[in-house]
């Protein structure tokens, strides 16, 4: 702490004032040496809560510092030694005593501190590097409904209790969508997702960590000492900060280590419109002229985490689910659709009986079908085949519209075939949205907007991230965001309409062809659609750079 070498230059004279009668003893100097440490960890402990509760650290810490320094000079004063202790107790204890008081003032009930939270078990850090705001009073209920009790502090289990807490709580305020912590024999690492990054927490050691996970696992109602088998549990928790939140539990382990995933909220992830997926007005009307034509295959690619299973859902959401019969083929649904004949196909079973299991749900006659990230060269032709009646939306984890393209033509493994049944092809990409309280305006180089073919003399503005917000003469981590600048996402996409033209050059194996035709039909690259949301103070250049990579490169973000 900044303020404890002032310290120990106070203390230090006056150690060396001492009598020499009080330095000839051997139990006096090491009763005054205990206590000067006792309240340097103190004044530590202090220090770190105001930063987390965002308390005035100048007025309280000099007020520790006057308290320690008048104590500890009565004590060397005063002609009586015991004398001297208990003024200096007495004048140290009711700073002390000060700043306890004005704290639980501030902080909520189940978070104000006995004497038995001033000190924390020191193999459980109180606090993490990334760590804003106290942490939550939290309550476990199990997938039964029970009740579970609080560890008290002397309790084993107080300690991944404890880490537990941080770890929601810093979730919780910033409305992340899953924690991650792994543990092998060496290492531990633990990571919180929120809007598809992973902020890394300060990591434990790995029996911690697997204490950690062990605790949950009983929580969620799974066998802890079972280590290899995938588990999955449901927990659910109660704070007195954000409320109830449910906790989809997922555990493995392998010789590598134990893994556990923790899905938050994973159920009140709506299902969103077209409308709220982040189309652009041009791209919307060309989204619904292909998905009206009600027969033709619509690819969806996407990369893993980009949002292709919303986008999926989002078009299955057009349809009435109560006058179409509607299947979807998934290895695991995301949501529960009312209405929706939901089919879980396990991708351990072999080519054959996959085959024979999407035969079997395709004599069902669907009229709208979903297929996510199932396909092989077989699956893929019954498909095309059930297009001819149906509209059939395909997922794929892959970059852009042509990539989607190429894998789809491989495994239908014949061009004309591949091309009669596309009616389109979407490509997606999220990007993390600015907080619109705390983002930064800037004046954009005119040279780099030139090279994105922009009039600087008609964008003359936009925004970066920031995380913090002034209030008087400082700044502060931005309330909303919890510091982190961003707050939520928004979709970008890539449309490609497949007309007869382009169908003939899909047979053709002409990509620049294809590519021009299609820009006669003004349709964006992904590149483009996310400089649209740079433009309109959505999201920064940084952002699109990150998420696009090579296809942003020559993007770089100005500094204000």
């Amino acid at each position: 702490m900044g303020m404890m070498n002032p310290v120990a230059i106070a203390v230090t004279p006056i150690l060396a004032q001492a009598e020499p009668a009080l330095l000839m003893s051997l139990l006096k100097p090491l009763v005054m040496v205990v206590a000067v440490l006792a309240w340097a960890r103190m004044v530590v402990v202090f220090d770190n809560d105001m930063v987390n509760l965002d308390q005035p650290r100048p007025f309280w810490n000099g007020l520790q510092l006057a308290s320690g320094l008048l104590g500890f000079g009565l004590w060397l004063v005063l002609p009586m030694f015991w004398s001297g202790m208990t003024a200096a107790s007495v004048t140290i204890g009711a700073a002390a005593s000060s700043y306890i008081y004005f704290r639980n003032g501030k902080a909520p009930i189940r978070n104000r501190w006995g004497i038995d939270r001033l000190l924390t078990p020191r193999d459980w850090p109180a606090t993490s590097k990334t760590k804003t705001g106290p942490r939550p009073h939290i309550n476990l209920i199990s997938g039964t409904g029970k009740l579970l009790d609080v560890p008290s502090s002397q309790d084993p289990l107080s300690g991944p209790h404890h880490r537990l807490e941080e770890l929601l709580g810093y979730a919780f305020a910033r409305q992340a969508q899953r924690i991650d912590i792994k543990a092998n024999s060496k290492t531990a690492a633990v990571a919180i997702w929120i809007d598809g990054v992973a902020y890394p927490q300060v990591d434990l050691i790995p029996t911690q960590a697997v204490a950690v996970i062990d605790y949950v696992k009983h929580g969620a109602g799974l066998n802890a000492d079972d280590r290899r088998r995938k588990l999955t549990g449901t927990l659910r928790i109660d704070t007195d900060q954000t409320g109830r939140h449910e906790l989809a539990v997922t555990t493995c382990g392998s010789m590598r280590g134990l893994e556990m995933m923790i899905d938050i909220d994973p159920s009140q992830r709506p299902i969103l419109g077209l409308d709220q997926l982040g189309l652009l007005p041009l791209q919307k009307s060309q989204v619904e002229a292909i998905t009206s034509q009600r027969k033709g295959v619509v690819l969806a690619a996407c990369p893993a985490g980009h949002g292709c299973t919303t986008l999926l859902y989002s078009l299955l959401a057009r349809y009435d689910p109560y006058t179409t019969n509607i299947i979807t083929i998934e290895q695991q649904p995301l949501y529960d659709i009312e209405g929706v004949n939901q089919q879980q196909i396990d991708m351990g079973a072999s080519a054959e009986q996959l085959n024979s299991r999407v035969a079997d749900l395709l004599k069902q006659a669907p009229q709208v079908l979903m297929a996510w990230h199932l396909i092989n060269g077989r699956v893929a032709r019954m498909l095309a085949e059930t297009a001819r009646n149906a509209p059939v939306y395909v997922g794929q984890l892959q970059e852009d519209t042509f990539t989607g393209l190429r894998e789809w033509v491989r495994l239908i493994g014949d061009r004309q075939a591949a091309a009669d049944a596309l009616v389109g092809i979407f490509a997606g990409r999220l990007l993390r949205k600015l907080c619109t309280t705390c983002r930064v305006p800037y004046t954009p180089d005119p040279d780099m907007l030139r090279k994105l073919s922009l009039s600087p003399d008609r964008v003359t503005r936009l925004y970066k991230h920031s995380g913090k917000v002034r209030k008087g003469h400082r700044l502060k981590i931005c309330p909303d965001c919890m510091g982190l600048g961003y707050r939520g996402r928004v979709g970008v996409f890539e449309v490609m309409s497949v007309d007869d033209q382009a169908r003939r050059l899909i047979v053709e194996d002409n990509a620049d062809a294809l590519r021009g035709h299609l820009r006669k039909q003004k349709t964006l690259w992904l590149q483009e659609a996310a400089m649209a949301k740079v433009l309109e103070g959505t999201t920064a250049i940084s952002e699109i750079t990150r998420v696009l990579g090579q296809q942003a490169k020559q993007v770089q973000e100005q500094p204000a």
